[in-house]
């Protein structure tokens, strides 16, 4: 049974949308709309209409568009039934009381549920009793838990004992039956049944009501498995869940960016430490189901993994995963943690302030596919940049969203663009290594070209700056010129419509010359970097490019004196200028 359409139609009649929304949005009437930031995806210019009349709000951003019932649904993460419920009881409509659809299946999921919140107390006294010492001590001394959040995560230890918690049950008024469909119990050769759990410190997972509806069992002492979940019943479905997900859903830290880590204790360390928008698979890579969970949360969440070859592996697949499914304004982003470092052992060594600059650090996740592949491409051989090309369309064709599916075979074939452009390796002769001088001018105008050619966002931080530069070498005056005569032109800020403006007017060897690969050797943060980030560091190469203008126009006076003026003096003071002009430092030639 559903609610008529005429009582939803009287609910939203009574509630003004603008009003509802404007408790958590901030909205400015322009005519006969309401206009704000989206909550829905990160944006700086707002493109969130809300419509009282038409009774609907719509993102031009992302495309989210719904009554107040949609906009309940995805801000609160509730479902229909409880959306419908929560706006009428603020719009002060009474509902009919509505039947159950399955009332037998509603039956024992309720039954299950009672069951496993049973089993969930039966482990938290263990842990509070004399035989919960030894996991009590490993919780508190070795992974450095503080008593509240053992309460809160509702942490707890089973038994050594095959039946401790199967006599506890069973005492409780719940039959063999209905324990074994819960998943708590398992099977001997002889056809008995005994405790799943035994000698592990529990992790009772929840839903997103806060109802426990599995666990995860971590070992205490040598043994195998070290970790042992709940199998899948009719409340738990392992690839539908996370842990932590009513906490992090919760978060008065709105504002913090989802972060997916890989085990328990990470979670609840970091939880511990201030940080509670945080999540874990359940010992498996990210399932697509998971994938969608996040989102709901989150418009761009963060998969943290470790640094060692495994954790790149998990990185890879989950990024494969997520490829179909991508749309406007929805993505992941990684952070690879330092090596030998997890979450847990990060955040109680650094702090909660290095883990929010570790967030710096993150790449989205067309960086990560690309980084990962090239890494097998090494001698860029004919045959290797076709089968590139071919892996890479093969991601392409898998995202079902076409702007989306566009976007990312533009930016591949600008980064195959780039990294086709010939080194500057001599092939038709072999030289001698010799010492060849940096040229610091020449490689500061690359630095602050790539960074606008790279990240034309930019542009706008630091027109006036750019604009009054000065290039000394005459390419890279004439496409600063053409960049300048772009943004006057263009609104858009695309990487590659800018680059192929500036191939249509003949700057293809140019770009090809600026954009080197040594280039990242001098400016590596123009690789990963956020917009902040790559500020902050062309402000410094600006600084320092002027400085060396001012050198280099020192020196030449200093040169045009020694002409007149052939003095010891005058030859030691523009020796002495031209020594710390040149830069010292000396490369090899490739």
């Amino acid at each position: 049974m559903m609610y008529p359409q005429s009582l939803l139609a009287e609910i939203k009649r009574r509630l003004t949308l603008s009003e509802l929304i404007g408790k958590t949005v901030q909205l400015r009437k322009k005519g006969h709309e309401y206009h704000g930031l989206c909550p829905f995806h990160q944006e700086k210019t707002p493109s969130f209409t809300v419509n009282n009349g038409k009774e609907f709000y719509h993102c031009f951003g992302c495309g989210q568009h719904g009554s107040v019932f949609d906009f309940l649904i995805h801000q609160n993460h509730l479902t229909f039934i409880e959306a419908v419920k929560h706006a009428a009881e603020m719009a002060g409509v009474t509902l009919p009381r509505l039947a159950p659809s399955h009332p037998e299946e509603d039956q024992t999921k309720q039954t299950l549920e009672q069951i496993l919140e049973h089993a969930c107390q039966f482990f938290e006294h263990q842990l509070a009793s004399p035989d919960g010492k030894e996991a009590l001590n490993y919780l508190l001394r070795q992974r450095n838990l503080v008593p509240a959040t053992l309460k809160k995560f509702r942490l707890g230890v089973s038994a050594s004992s095959d039946k401790g918690l199967l006599t506890h049950l069973l005492a409780k008024g719940h039959t063999l039956d209905q324990i074994k469909m819960a998943g708590l119990l398992s099977e001997w050769d002889d056809g008995s049944w005994h405790d799943k759990f035994r000698h592990r410190i529990m992790f009772p997972i929840l839903d997103r009501k806060s109802k426990v509806i599995a666990f995860g069992g971590r070992l205490l002492g040598p043994g195998e498995p070290k970790y042992l979940n709940s199998p899948e019943t009719p409340v738990f479905h392992k690839g539908h869940t996370l842990y932590n997900w009513p906490h992090a859903q919760q978060s008065a830290q709105k504002k913090d960016p989802l972060v997916v880590v890989e085990g328990y204790m990470d979670v609840i360390s970091l939880a511990q430490h201030g940080y509670e928008r945080v999540v874990a698979p359940l010992g498996t890579a990210l399932t697509e189901e998971q994938i969608q969970l996040l989102w709901k949360l989150c418009a761009e969440p963060v998969l943290c993994f470790d640094g060692d070859e495994a954790g790149q592996r998990a990185a890879r697949r989950a990024a494969e995963r997520a490829i179909p499914f991508l749309k406007p304004g929805r993505s992941l982003s990684f952070l690879t943690l330092p090596a030998f470092e997890d979450p847990d052992t990060f955040i109680q060594k650094e702090g909660l302030a290095r883990w929010y600059a570790l967030f710096q650090q993150a790449q989205p996740l067309v960086n990560l596919l690309w980084e990962t592949e090239i890494r097998h491409y090494l001698r860029k051989t004919p045959e290797e940049k076709a089968l590139l090309e071919k892996t890479l369309e093969d991601f392409c064709l898998q995202i079902q969203d076409p702007a989306v599916k566009n976007y990312y075979k533009q930016e591949f074939k600008n980064r195959l663009f780039l990294w086709n452009a010939p080194s500057k390796r001599t092939f038709s002769k072999s030289k001698p290594l010799s010492p060849k001088k940096i040229d610091v001018i020449l490689i500061q105008e690359r630095i602050l070209l790539a960074s606008i050619l790279l990240n034309p966002a930019l542009e706008e931080h630091i027109h006036e700056e750019f604009t009054l530069l000065q290039f000394q070498t005459p390419a890279h005056a004439d496409i600063q010129k053409k960049i300048i005569n772009y943004f006057s032109e263009n609104n858009t800020l695309e990487k590659e419509t800018l680059t192929s403006y500036l191939i249509n007017y003949g700057y293809e060897k140019t770009l090809q010359t600026i954009l080197a690969t040594d280039l990242f050797i001098h400016a590596p943060f123009l690789r990963l970097s956020t917009l902040d980030l790559i500020l902050e560091s062309w402000n410094q190469v600006h600084q320092l490019y002027g400085q060396k203008l001012g050198e280099k126009e020192e020196l030449e006076h200093a040169k045009e004196r020694l002409r007149t003026t052939l003095s010891s003096e005058e030859w030691q003071r523009y020796k002495r200028l031209k020594e710390s002009f040149v830069l010292s430092d000396e490369q090899k030639e490739e």
